[in-house]
């Protein structure tokens, strides 16, 4: 099922200790998904949308450079682990319990992306290796991106605006990705890109392929805050 934009004010979380982002969002008061960017600078739609998924396991680091989101950012963690080297997160050696975390959600995520490279061939679908995830403006919406949250510390949410049509929307569950994390059956990834609820609550993400403003508010908070150097 193809979701459509409902509404042009959402919810954005932000790593403030991510210098691209803050150094985006302070210049331009904006943030691009990687295949929007990718429009302007590296050509066709293609290039993220059917690249062969080995190389997407195999050669992330080369692929995903710049502003990679979190689950894109994922496949580089676990390409490293995989070649027997250090992966260092905030000046640290990651313990051994993140490693095996890491590898499964870089898992999840090809398994994710394969199918819905199967179940929309026209590439309607946004990536979730490449979007913007943004949830709605309410506070259902404030609670749902902060279970999203693997941490709370040093994390600004926003209030952004979507003001031009977007390449891509899809509003999903985001708790059928962690029923797979932890059982991966092939039915949760069916039910997540099909739009399913996982209950009888709304607990949804939705993934942007396009553009998002910030208010002025949140632009002064990622300057005094935000990593510059």
């Amino acid at each position: 099922m193809i979701s459509k934009i409902t509404q042009t004010e959402y919810l954005h979380a932000i790593y403030l200790n991510d210098r691209l982002k803050c150094e985006n969002i302070f210049s331009s008061g904006q943030l691009h998904s990687l295949m929007t960017t990718s429009i302007y600078l590296h050509g066709p739609r293609s290039d993220y949308y059917t690249l062969p998924l080995d190389e997407l396991k195999n050669k992330p680091g080369e692929i995903f450079k710049g502003l990679v989101n979190p689950r894109s950012g994922a496949l580089i963690e676990a390409d490293i682990i995989r070649r027997g080297q250090h992966l260092v997160k905030f000046g640290r050696n990651v313990t051994e319990q993140y490693q095996k975390h890491i590898l499964k959600v870089a898992d999840a995520e090809l398994a994710f992306e394969s199918h819905r490279r199967e179940l929309d061939p026209k590439r309607q679908l946004p990536s979730r290796l490449t979007c913007l995830f943004i949830c709605e403006d309410d506070d259902r919406g404030a609670n749902n991106i902060r279970s999203m949250l693997n941490e709370t510390k040093g994390i600004l949410i926003c209030r952004v605006r979507v003001e031009v049509i977007p390449m891509g929307y899809h509003q999903a569950d985001f708790r059928w990705f962690n029923a797979y994390y932890k059982q991966p059956l092939q039915k949760y990834i069916e039910n997540y890109w099909a739009g399913k609820p996982y209950d009888d609550s709304r607990v949804w993400e939705c993934l942007l392929e396009g553009t998002i403003t910030f208010c002025q508010e949140d632009i002064d908070n990622v300057r005094l805050y935000g990593n510059f150097g």
